[in-house]
């Protein structure tokens, strides 16, 4: 920014190396050139990402994949099914705390109770997996950005 601008009468500091203006034209262009290669180098990685095979428990994708899933769903998806989970547990206080008894199945149902319209179980075992897959894929990924080599 020093050499944008100078007063006439002091003597031009760039003047060894072709003058301000063309000292600021090169440095421009030195900017130029790297803003180009930093895109070079994404669109290198992105395109490794999008061909890169990655197994993740038995779900193979790309590394392009598994990190837009990580990105866009993961946080969303292990928070929804944790507020499933808080849900039914209050619910189950709640009840309890009138008298009902909890059951899921409408044919067995008593006057007094409340039933669970999901497989408790098995949304234990989702949330369980959610966490596998965010811990497996976080030891994987940092595996493959140490070996894939990217060229540009």
């Amino acid at each position: 920014m020093e050499y944008l601008c100078r007063d006439k009468q002091l003597t031009d500091p760039m003047i060894k190396v072709g003058g301000s203006p063309e000292y600021i034209e090169n440095e421009q262009q030195a900017i130029k050139d790297l803003e180009e290669q930093l895109v070079k180098i994404r669109i290198s990685i992105q395109e490794a990402n999008m061909n890169t095979p990655l197994t993740i428990m038995q779900w193979e994708h790309t590394v392009s994949y598994w990190l837009n899933w990580r990105r866009e769903v993961a946080d969303g998806n292990k928070q929804f099914l944790l507020n499933i989970a808080a849900y039914i547990s209050r619910y189950r206080e709640k009840a309890a705390e009138k008298g009902y008894t909890i059951g899921r199945d409408d044919k067995e149902a008593e006057t007094k109770q409340i039933l669970v319209n999901i497989d408790e179980a098995e949304l234990a075992n989702r949330i369980d997996i959610a966490e596998q897959i965010l811990g497996e894929l976080d030891g994987k990924l940092s595996l493959i950005n140490a070996t894939t080599t990217v060229s540009f």
